[in-house]
């Protein structure tokens, strides 16, 4: 909870891409998929 996911790219090709950031788990804590966060990337 409240957690932040940090996620760079220069290869994102001219369009719209939908983003799920995914933490797999582990012993202290439970897995974790955040909400699909669609960016557009222009020319």
């Amino acid at each position: 909870s409240g957690g932040v996911a940090s996620f760079t790219t220069s290869t994102l090709g001219i369009g719209t891409h939908s983003l799920t950031a995914v933490y797999n788990g582990s012993g202290n804590f439970n897995t974790s998929t955040s909400p699909v966060d669609t960016q557009t990337v222009t020319p």
